[in-house]
């Protein structure tokens, strides 16, 4: 039995020798500087090898898109509150489904206007960048919640509602 004990702390020192001899770091980039973090774009054009007019046509198509999407997000901000409150006053049930009905009725044309953005998007690729499934899985994703801060070409964030 003390055999396997020592046998077994020996193999974790080595382990954590062998670790520390591979220089560290975690996978961190040199002298502890972070590789940048690619904004929505940025992932857009890695993941289908964007060129420069179709970088532009999709900023286009999502700046607009934005600007559409912006008061279903007040809209869908005011419902999520007034759904928030009621149950926090302890509103009648029939009160709380209706600010539930209210809050998805936004819900629902949030995901509309995120859905018609990404159609657009799509359409400015190619057809070989369309038959990238793991592409149009990431952007499918990533569409989700793209327009809840107010800026659709942020860092994702992962905010949904």
């Amino acid at each position: 039995m003390n055999r396997f004990i020592g046998v077994g702390l020996a193999l974790c020192l080595s382990i954590g020798v062998v670790s520390a001899q591979r220089g560290g770091g975690g996978g961190r980039a040199p002298s502890g500087v972070s590789a940048p973090i690619p904004n929505r774009l940025e992932i857009l054009t890695m993941t289908f090898t964007l060129d420069k007019n179709q970088n532009n046509q999709i900023k286009a198509i999502m700046d607009t898109a934005q600007k559409g999407a912006d008061p279903i997000r007040q809209q869908l901000t005011a419902t999520y509150a007034a759904l928030a409150a009621a149950i926090q006053a302890s509103k009648p049930a029939a009160d709380i489904e209706a600010a539930v009905k209210a809050y998805a009725v936004q819900a629902t044309a949030m995901v509309n206007a995120e859905t018609k953005a990404l159609a657009q998007v799509a359409k400015t690729l190619t057809p070989t960048q369309r038959e990238n499934i793991a592409g149009m899985d990431t952007a499918f994703y990533m569409f989700h919640g793209i327009f809840l801060n107010g800026k659709w070409n942020i860092i994702p964030d992962g905010k949904t509602y």
